[in-house]
C-alpha cells in the first residue's frame, strides 16, 4: 500500500518536513469535505490540530519542530476544515496548505534566504492511501498503525541534544530488554554485571544486559525515568537502576537526553533517559487490541542436555471514548519465562576467595615480585573454578494510562508502570585449588613457582534474585491564556532482594572432628594457558576426583544460608508553569518546584551450619550418600573441559540446612544474636527540595536557552554500631547510631541552538551536574573487628562524603544532506570533582593506616575528566524493488581520574568506559517483509579497581573487547498478523571475559552463553 511520492511533490515535502515527523491521520470517504461543527478549546498547537482533524474527518500532516512552541487558538462553530485550521493557526505565524480534498499540511513561512526560491505546484496524492504511508516511503501497511517518530527526525527538532529510539526501532531489535536495546545508541555501554548483592561473574553468567553506562561514566551517573518520573534505586550499594526489568516492546519511545534540562532532576552527569509509555492517542483507530505470543530458546543449554526453552504472552488495549473522544485508556500486560544454562570459568573468583594466584618466578624463595619486574608478565593462576550456571527467570510488565480533557481548560492523566522479575540461578563449579606453593632455585638465580599439593573441590551456590520497579504519576494541565500550569504527584518503588541464597561444598581435604583427609600431591604449575584460556593440568588422580565428586569428595558444611533485601520508596509532588509567546523574541519562560521524599531499607543476614560429619557423628560422608547428586552433566564446560559435573538436588540441600540449623548458626558478622540481627541493617531517608527557572529566546535563527536549578538535599541514616569491647571481653551488644548529610547545589545551564535551515542544527551546551553518594556509603554502620596482628579493623560509613560535581561541555551538529543521508556529529568534555568509585566491589572502601587501628571507609577520589567524540549516520537506497537502510554509530572516549591514593591510582581510567564503541545496522524492507542485521563492538574497559589488593595500581579488572552479530526479521503475514524472528550472537562469541591486569589474561572470568533465538506472533484487532 505504500509507494514513492510524485517527483514534483518531493521538493515541497523536503521543505515542509523538519526532523520530527508527527502525524494525525483519520480515515474518511473520498468526497469533498463539507462544513462541520468544531468545538476545540485553546490547547497546545499539536493537540489542537489533531482535534480539528478528528472533528473535521480530514488528514493533517505537520512537523513537531513547527508546532512544539505554539498554542492553538480556540475554534467554535460550523466551518469548513481549511477555515478551522486557519483559525487554530492564527496566533502561530504558520499557515495551512490543502493538498487534496481530505489532506492538509502545516507550512512555515520561508526563511529570508529561501523566499526567492520557486515553489513547485504540488500534485494531488491518491486519497486511497493515507498520507503517513506515503511520506514514510516503503513502510509496511498495517491495519491499525501507531503514531511513530523517526529517531533522527525527532532528535533534529528537539530543544537539546538527544538520541531517540522509536517504537518501531524497539520492535525491530533482537534485544532481550531495554538495557540491550539502548546499546545501539552512540556512547552507551551495556553492562552485564555491576554492584549488587550478586555482582562479578555471578551476575555476568546470566548473560544479559543489566545496566547502561553512558559517555564514559558509571550507571550511577544516569538519571532514569518512566514518563518523567525519576525511578527508585533498589540496589543496596548503588544509585544505579537495574534496567533489565523493562522489556523492549513496552514503550512508545525511549528518549536519551545528552544534555539534561532544568526541569529534570539535577542528580545526573552522564545522561537523562526517559522511557515513555503509550497512550490511546498513539493509535489511529478509536479502539485497538493486540495479542502476542513468543517462544525463546537459549542454545547453550542444549550442550548440557538441558532445556533452554521459554515463552511469553502479552496483550495491548487502547480506546478513546467520550464526546469528541476526549478520554483515553491504554492497558498492556506482558509476561515471560526464560531458562538458560551457561558455561562459566571463574578465575578471578578463585584468586580472590582462595588466594589462587602467584608470580611465576621470583628473586627469593618467598615468591615476592622481583624488583623492577612487570607483575602482569609474571602473573599466573594457582586455582580455578569451572562449571555451569543454570537458571530460570519469570518476568511481568504492566502499563496503565488514563488521559482526559475535562473541559476547555483542564487536561489530566494517570500513568502507572510496574515491572517484576524473579530469577532462580544455581551455579555448580568444579574447583582445583593449589596449596603448599614454593619457589625453587633453578640454578641461575631465579626461583621458579611449583604447586606442592592440590585440593579438589565442588562448590554449589545459588543467586536468587527478586527485583521490581514501578512508577506512578497523576497530574493535570491547566491552560490559562498564554500560561500552562501543571501540578502532579508521583511515586516510585525499587526492589532488589536476594532471598534464601544457599551454598555448600565438598572437598578431598575436609578437616573436622572425624575427617583429616589430605590434599593430592603435585609438582609444577597447576594452570596452563592456550590462547589465553586457563586450563588445569590434571593428573589421573585429580581428574578422577573431578569426574566422580559424589563418591570421592567429602561433604563439608550442611549449608550456608543468606537472606538479603534492599528496597527504596520515592514519592513527591511537583508544580510547573510555562509561559509561551510565539510572536516574541522571548518565546518561552518556565519555572517549577519539586519536593521528593525517599526511604531506603537494607538488610543482610547469614547463617552457617556445622560440618556434616560432626552433625551425623561419623566421617567419610559424601554427597552421593546424602542424596545431593541426581545425575551428571557429560561435560563441565562443553568443548573445553570434558570431565563430568554433578547435578545438585537443591531442595534436598535446603532440607538439610533447615534440619540442622541452630541458634549458633546465626553468624552475620558477630557472636551475639542482637549484633547478627542488626549489623547489616540500614534505614535511610532522603528529602530533596528543588526549584528551577528557564527561558528560551529566538533571535533570527539562533535559540538561546539559559536555565538554573537549585537542589537542597538532606539524608538521614540509621545504622547499627558495634563498639570496641573492653579489655578481656570479646564482644558487647551494639546500638543504633545516626548520621545526617546535607547538600545544597546550584546547577546553571546554557543551551544554544543555531538552525541555518530546516535540515540542520548546530548545538552548544554548557551545564553543571552532580551525583549524590549512595545511602550505604554515607551510613553503612560502625563495626570494630579484632585482628591477628593486634591492630583492630574499623569499618564504617562516611557521612562526610561529597557529591560528585561536573562541569559539562557539549557540541554537536545534526542534519540531512541533499542526498538524503541523515547524520549527527558530537564532541563532549566533562570535568569531575570528588569522584566516587567501586573498589573491587566493596562499595568504594579504601584502607587507611593508623597507629591504633586500620580504618575501612568510603572516600572521594580527586578530579577526573572525560572527553569523547560521537558520530551517527543513516542512508536509504532503493534496491531490487525494496529499500535498504544502512546506518551506524561510532564513539571514541578518553577518561582519566585520580582515586586519591598511589596504591589505587593517581591517573587511571574510569570504570565501565570503553575506548571504542561501534554499531552497524542494515535493514532491508521488501513488500511485507523486513530483515535487520546488526553488529556491535565494545572496546576494552576497566571494570573494578584493586581486585587483588596487591601493591601498585596494576591489579584492576578489565573486560576484553567484545563483538556481537544479531539478526531480526519480521513478516506481515496478513494485514492483522505479524511474525517476528530474532537470533542473538550469531557467531557464538563469549558473552563476557574479564581479567586482572590490562595486559594479562592469567586470572580470567569467562562466560559462554551461546546463541539465543526468539520467535513471536502478534495479532492486531
Amino acid at each position: 500500500m505504500s509507494g514513492p511520492l510524485p517527483k514534483v511533490y518531493l521538493p515541497r515535502l523536503a521543505s515542509v518536513m523538519t526532523a520530527t515527523v508527527m502525524t494525525a491521520t483519520l480515515w474518511a470517504p473520498a468526497a469533498q469535505a463539507a462544513p462541520r461543527r468544531f468545538d476545540v478549546p485553546a490547547l497546545p498547537l499539536e493537540q489542537a490540530l489533531r482535534r480539528v482533524a478528528e472533528q473535521g474527518q480530514v488528514q493533517i500532516l505537520f512537523s513537531g519542530d513547527q508546532v512544539r512552541a505554539h498554542k492553538g487558538a480556540a475554534v467554535s462553530g460550523t466551518l469548513e476544515a481549511e477555515a478551522a485550521f486557519r483559525r487554530v493557526l492564527s496566533r502561530s505565524g504558520l499557515s495551512i496548505r490543502q493538498i487534496d480534498a481530505r489532506t492538509f499540511i502545516v507550512v512555515s513561512p520561508p526563511a529570508p534566504h529561501l523566499a526567492a526560491r520557486p515553489v513547485p505546484t504540488p500534485r494531488a496524492v491518491d486519497t486511497a492511501e493515507p498520507v503517513r504511508e506515503v511520506v514514510v516511503v516503503a513502510q509496511r501497511m498495517i491495519l491499525n498503525p501507531r503514531q511513530d517518530t523517526d529517531h533522527f527526525d525527532a532528535s533534529l527538532s528537539a530543544p537539546q541534544a538527544t538520541a531517540i529510539l522509536s517504537r518501531s526501532d524497539l520492535e525491530r531489535t533482537a534485544a532481550r530488554n531495554v538495557t540491550e536495546a539502548l546499546g545501539v545508541l552512540p556512547g552507551v555501554t551495556v553492562l552485564n554485571t555491576g554492584r549488587s548483592f550478586s555482582g562479578g561473574v555471578d551476575s555476568a553468567s546470566r548473560a544479559e544486559g543489566l545496566f547502561s553506562a553512558f559517555r564514559g561514566l558509571n550507571t550511577e551517573f544516569n538519571l532514569n525515568m518512566i514518563d518523567g518520573v525519576s525511578l527508585a534505586q533498589g540496589l543496596p550499594n548503588s544509585r544505579g537502576v537495574q534496567l533489565n526489568l523493562l522489556p523492549p516492546t513496552g514503550f512508545q519511545s525511549i528518549v536519551l537526553s545528552k544534555v539534561p534540562t532544568p526541569d529534570m532532576d539535577g542528580d545526573v552527569i552522564s545522561a537523562a533517559i526517559d522511557f515513555r509509555t503509550p497512550t490511546a492517542s498513539d493509535f489511529r483507530a478509536r479502539q485497538h487490541l493486540s495479542l502476542s505470543v513468543s517462544a525463546y530458546d537459549n542454545r547453550r543449554a542444549e550442550a548440557y542436555g538441558d532445556s533452554g526453552l521459554g515463552g511469553g504472552v502479552g496483550f495491548e488495549y487502547a480506546r478513546r471514548f467520550g464526546r469528541d473522544e476526549r478520554f483515553g485508556l491504554y492497558l498492556s500486560h506482558f509476561e515471560d519465562r526464560r531458562r538458560y544454562a551457561n558455561s562459566e570459568i571463574a578465575g578471578i573468583m578463585s584468586a580472590q576467595n582462595d588466594a589462587g594466584w602467584a608470580y611465576l618466578w621470583s628473586d627469593s624463595p618467598k615468591g615476592t615480585l622481583p624488583a623492577g619486574a612487570d607483575p602482569q608478565s609474571l602473573l599466573t593462576a594457582t586455582a580455578l573454578n569451572v562449571g555451569v550456571s543454570t537458571g530460570e527467570s519469570r518476568a511481568r510488565y504492566d502499563v496503565l494510562t488514563l488521559t482526559g480533557r475535562f473541559n476547555d481548560h483542564w487536561d489530566g492523566w494517570l500513568r502507572a508502570t510496574a515491572a517484576h522479575n524473579r530469577t532462580e540461578q544455581n551455579s555448580t563449579l568444579s574447583q582445583v585449588v593449589g596449596r603448599n606453593l614454593s619457589w625453587t632455585d633453578d640454578g641461575r638465580g631465579r626461583y621458579r613457582l611449583s604447586v606442592g599439593s592440590v585440593s579438589t573441590r565442588l562448590w554449589y551456590e545459588t543467586n536468587p534474585d527478586l527485583a521490581s520497579l514501578s512508577a506512578v504519576s497523576v497530574g493535570a494541565r491547566r491552560q490559562a491564556g498564554a500560561w500552562v500550569l501543571t501540578p502532579s504527584l508521583f511515586f516510585s518503588q525499587g526492589r532488589s532482594d536476594r532471598p534464601e541464597r544457599i551454598e555448600a561444598s565438598a572437598r578431598i581435604d575436609q578437616m573436622d572432628s572425624y575427617n583429616s583427609a589430605q590434599r593430592r600431591p603435585y609438582t609444577g604449575l597447576l594452570i596452563g594457558y592456550a590462547d589465553g584460556f586457563p586450563t588445569p593440568q590434571l593428573t589421573p588422580e585429580l581428574r578422577a576426583d573431578l569426574d566422580t565428586v559424589g563418591e570421592r569428595l567429602l561433604a563439608r558444611r550442611a549449608g550456608q544460608f543468606t537472606v538479603q533485601t534492599s528496597r527504596q520508596y520515592r514519592q513527591g509532588a511537583r508544580f510547573d508553569a510555562e509561559y509561551t509567546a510565539p510572536d516574541r523574541a522571548l518565546r518561552q519562560l518556565a519555572f517549577g518546584l519539586k519536593w521528593t521524599d525517599s526511604v531506603r531499607e537494607v538488610t543482610d543476614r547469614n547463617w552457617t551450619n556445622g560440618y556434616f560429619a560432626d552433625l551425623v557423628g561419623r566421617g567419610g560422608v559424601t554427597w552421593e550418600e546424602l542424596g545431593l547428586i541426581r545425575g551428571y552433566y557429560d561435560q563441565a564446560f562443553p568443548g573445553r573441559f570434558d570431565w563430568h559435573l554433578p547435578k545438585v538436588d537443591h531442595e534436598r540441600l535446603a532440607d538439610y540446612f533447615h534440619r540442622y540449623v541452630t541458634p549458633q548458626s546465626f553468624d552475620t558478622c558477630a557472636t551475639l544474636a542482637i549484633n547478627n540481627e542488626n549489623c547489616n541493617r540500614q534505614h535511610g531517608r532522603e528529602t530533596v527540595a528543588a526549584a528551577y527557572l528557564s527561558a528560551r529566546w529566538v533571535i533570527g535563527r539562533l535559540e538561546i536557552a539559559p536555565g538554573l536549578r537549585y537542589e537542597q538535599t538532606r539524608i538521614d541514616n540509621r545504622f547499627w554500631v558495634i563498639p570496641a569491647p573492653p579489655t578481656g571481653v570479646s564482644e558487647v551488644p551494639g546500638h543504633w547510631g545516626q548520621s545526617r548529610t546535607t547538600y545544597g547545589v546550584g546547577l546553571p545551564s546554557l543551551r544554544l541552538n543555531y538552525r541555518p535551515d530546516e535540515d540542520h542544527v548546530w548545538r552548544l551546551a554548557l551545564w553543571r551536574g552532580y551525583t549524590r553518594p549512595a545511602f550505604m556509603l554515607l551510613g553503612s554502620g560502625v563495626r570494630y573487628q579484632p585482628a591477628d596482628d593486634g591492630t583492630p579493623l574499623l569499618r564504617q560509613g562516611n557521612p562526610s562524603l561529597k557529591p560528585v560535581t561536573a562541569l559539562n561541555l557539549d557540541l554537536s551538529v545534526e542534519g540531512r544532506t541533499p542526498g538524503g543521508t541523515r547524520y549527527s556529529l558530537g564532541a563532549y568534555a566533562k570535568r569531575l570533582e570528588h569522584y566516587l568509585f567501586d573498589s573491587g566491589g566493596s562499595g568504594g572502601d579504601v584502607l587507611f593506616g593508623r597507629t591504633d587501628l586500620r580504618l575501612l571507609t568510603p572516600q572521594n577520589g580527586g578530579r577526573g575528566g572525560v572527553q569523547g567524540l560521537e558520530a551517527e549516520a543513516r542512508h536509504d537506497w532503493s534496491v531490487a524493488g525494496g529499500t535498504l537502510t544502512a546506518g551506524g554509530t561510532l564513539s571514541r572516549q578518553w577518561t582519566q581520574v585520580d582515586l586519591g591514593s598511589d596504591e589505587l591510582g593517581r591517573k587511571i581510567a574510569m570504570q565501565n568506559a570503553p575506548d571504542w564503541l561501534a554499531n552497524l545496522t542494515a535493514t532491508y524492507r521488501y513488500k511485507r517483509a523486513t530483515v535487520t542485521l546488526s553488529a556491535q563492538h565494545t572496546g576494552a574497559y576497566l571494570s573494578s579497581y584493586n581486585a587483588l589488593a596487591a601493591p601498585g595500581d596494576w591489579d584492576n579488572v578489565w573486560v576484553r573487547p567484545a563483538a556481537r552479530l544479531d539478526l531480526a526479521a519480521d513478516w506481515q503475514v496478513r494485514p492483522r498478523l505479524r511474525l517476528s524472528l530474532s537470533a542473538t550472537n550469531l557467531t557464538g562469541a563469549y558473552s563476557y571475559w574479564a581479567h586482572v591486569g590490562k595486559d594479562s589474561l592469567a586470572l580470567s572470568d569467562i562466560i559462554d552463553s551461546g546463541q539465543r533465538l526468539t520467535l513471536s506472533l502478534r495479532y492486531d484487532y
